[in-house]
């Protein structure tokens, strides 16, 4: 490997790579060809913020700037939930207020 997206963080282009050549394996010889949005799906959830990672104050807020500024704010690329609305009244009864 010479070069990776510039997404990729420092240090984890290997893990990038290793990851999207699994997928790659892992498609059946007689489908077609790993779509390529789910390879981009992928890179972007191997190349994305893990938890526990220690952010200054600025980054936070430019993560949160960008993942309001997002098509699709709720879910990941592969569709799981990042985010929920919980109302007031649920808030609540979780914490059996009602």
């Amino acid at each position: 490997m010479r070069a990776a997206p510039a997404l990729v963080p420092a240090g984890r282009e290997a893990e990038l790579l290793r990851a999207l050549l699994d997928e790659l394996a892992g498609s059946r010889q007689s489908e077609r060809a790993v779509p390529r949005e789910q390879l981009l799906a992928l890179a972007a959830c191997k190349s994305a913020i893990k938890k526990g990672t220690p952010l200054a104050a600025e980054e936070i807020r430019q993560l949160v700037e960008d993942w309001q500024a997002t098509e699709q704010p709720y879910t990941c690329p592969h569709g799981c939930p990042i985010a929920v609305e919980i109302g007031y009244q649920e808030l609540l009864r979780r914490f059996k207020r009602v």
